[in-house]
């Protein structure tokens, strides 16, 4: 009976070493993944990225930003900013309408005002 007691003694603080260690590197863990890096400027920028299908256009240089969805002129040569780790695009102090959402060397994916846009880069034949 005594041996019971103090088995039990023992796991229980070898679980509860168990849970905070988890609980340590738990934290570590959402900590590194909020610092993390998803989108960098220079993937983007002087590019232009279009689909000739819908008459769309995004281009990035200088830190200006062009956009530009059929007739409608979205941003004509605003101050533009980059959120790296969730792809919001800050264009003339207005956020949370325009994300990046993926890119490659080939193609971007634009969330704007609900609704994705998927670009392929510009290809100029010489």
């Amino acid at each position: 009976m005594i041996d019971n007691r103090k088995l039990n003694v023992i796991l229980g603080i070898v679980s509860v070493i168990a849970i905070i260690v988890s609980l340590y590197l738990g934290s570590i863990i959402n900590n590194n993944e909020k610092s993390r890096i998803y989108f960098h400027m220079e993937d983007v920028e002087d590019v232009n990225w279009i689909d000739s299908r819908d008459d769309i256009s995004f281009k990035i240089s200088n830190n200006k930003l062009y956009f530009k969805i059929g007739e409608d002129i979205i941003v004509d040569n605003k101050n533009v900013e980059l959120n790296p780790m969730d792809g919001n695009i800050t264009y003339n102090g207005v956020s949370g309408k325009l994300y990046l959402r993926s890119v490659s060397k080939g193609n971007i994916v634009i969330w704007y005002e609900k609704k994705e846009y998927h670009l392929s880069r510009e290809v100029i034949n010489k």
